[in-house]
């Protein structure tokens, strides 16, 4: 085969690997989740309010548009969880959630499993407060490979602390759980 041969047959080859990739061939599309999901934790002499508005999922990665209204008696701050670990069960920060399969011949509870969001836009975390009928709007993001083999999820919100000043308030000062977390009623597949 020439060379002019040659470069023809190697650009045929590279466009055909595009169209595949473009028209099916590749990864999954990106996908958008319109919902209007309202959850209401009871907490700290009041509630906290989640209202999750989009999820998106693209392979290996996610992102929820939500808010959060703080309708409580005290200012709260929100703290991050670990990341997934198959061996040790961690309370779900914001981020996604879903439960394992069951195993067959094994009597075992079915936890929920989360998946952290790594990045906040604009930021909610520590050291940021929300105060006492304040709202925070914004999108949370994260990623993970289990995205691609588990199909049923759920929304977490949390780890959620009473806070004053410098420091967190004590256990006994408010009614509700302290440094808890939520998880949304309604589910969504990938």
């Amino acid at each position: 085969m020439s060379s002019p041969q040659r470069r023809r047959c190697a650009r045929v080859a590279v466009l055909a690997t595009v169209v595949l990739a473009v028209f099916g061939g590749g990864p999954a599309q990106a996908r958008t989740i319109r919902v209007n999901w309202t959850d209401s934790q009871p907490w700290g002499g009041g509630h906290v309010i989640y209202r999750t508005t989009k999820i998106w999922v693209h392979g290996s990665t996610f992102s929820v548009t939500a808010s959060v209204t703080n309708r409580s008696k005290y200012q709260i701050r929100f703290f991050p969880s670990g990341p997934y670990d198959p061996t040790r069960l961690r309370p779900p920060g914001f981020g996604i959630a879903f439960r394992p399969v069951a195993q067959h011949g094994v009597i075992q509870t079915r936890t929920l499993r989360s998946v952290p969001a790594r990045t906040f836009s604009p930021s909610l975390l520590f050291p940021r407060t929300l105060g006492v009928g304040k709202t925070w709007t914004g999108t949370f993001s994260g990623r993970s490979p289990l995205l691609r083999t588990h199909r049923t999820w759920w929304v977490t919100f949390g780890l959620v602390v009473p806070w004053k000043g410098k420091h967190a308030l004590s256990v006994s000062t408010i009614a509700g759980p302290h440094g808890s977390y939520w998880v949304s009623d309604k589910t969504f597949s990938t």
